[in-house]
Order: C-alpha cells, then sequence, then structure tokens
C-alpha cells in the first residue's frame, strides 16, 4: 500500500501491520463523542473520518486561525515550519524529526546545536 512505500527504509513497517497500533475508526458522530467522553482511549487514535462535517464544525472552529494559515501555500513541512510565528513555535512544546541522507534521525524542531535541517535548508 501507499503507506508502506511512504516509510520503507526509514520506519519499521511491522508497524503498519501491527493491530494494536492501528487507529480505532467511528462512524458517528455520537459513538465519536462516546469514545471521547467515556472511552479508554489512552496511547490510542480515535478517527471519525469527515469529523468536522459530522460534528458541524467548519475548519476555523476546529483549528486554531496559525495553523491553516501556516499551511496555505506550505509546499512542504519545512515551508510550514518556516511560517509559522515564532510566538507560535514558543508557545507549543514538540519535537520534530526527519532522517537525512545518510539514514539518521535529526531533529528539526527544536533547534539543536550545532546541526539542524531548518538551518541547512535556509
Amino acid at each position: 500500500a501507499l503507506e508502506r512505500r511512504l516509510v520503507e527504509g526509514v520506519w519499521p513497517t511491522h508497524l503498519l501491520d501491527d493491530l494494536a497500533r492501528q487507529p480505532r475508526v467511528v462512524d458517528t458522530a455520537e459513538d465519536f463523542v462516546r469514545e471521547l467522553l467515556a472511552g479508554d482511549h489512552l496511547d490510542e487514535v480515535v478517527v471519525l473520518p469527515g469529523g468536522t462535517g459530522l460534528l458541524g464544525l467548519a475548519e476555523r472552529d476546529a483549528l486554531p486561525a496559525w495553523l491553516p494559515d501556516a499551511l496555505d501555500g506550505a509546499d512542504t513541512v519545512l515551508d510550514f515550519l518556516r511560517r509559522l510565528d515564532p510566538a507560535v513555535l514558543s508557545a507549543h512544546k514538540a519535537a520534530l524529526e526527519y532522517v537525512d541522507d545518510w539514514g539518521i534521525q535529526r531533529e528539526a524542531l527544536p533547534r539543536p546545536y550545532p546541526y539542524c535541517l531548518w538551518d541547512a535548508a535556509e
């Protein structure tokens, strides 16, 4: 499948087949809300396909304004990151990693010392 081709060589493909690591997909807004409020979803992902529409939400209701603003016109993850305001970056705690051309996993965010993809591509 497409997922397997995308991660081959950079991610353990056996994780794609591990049923314990698959997202739980629900079909109705009621089931989704029930999962959020009463389900045991620690360390799991619950997906409601078409969820914003089924829940009567628009993009502006479901996402902070800075996210679609940064996504609009970004062709790559690096473009997206560069579009983020420094205040947004400092307000969120996250790490972003990538695999370099030599197969070494590196961090793009937060900016590590002494090497970072973010700086190398500028």
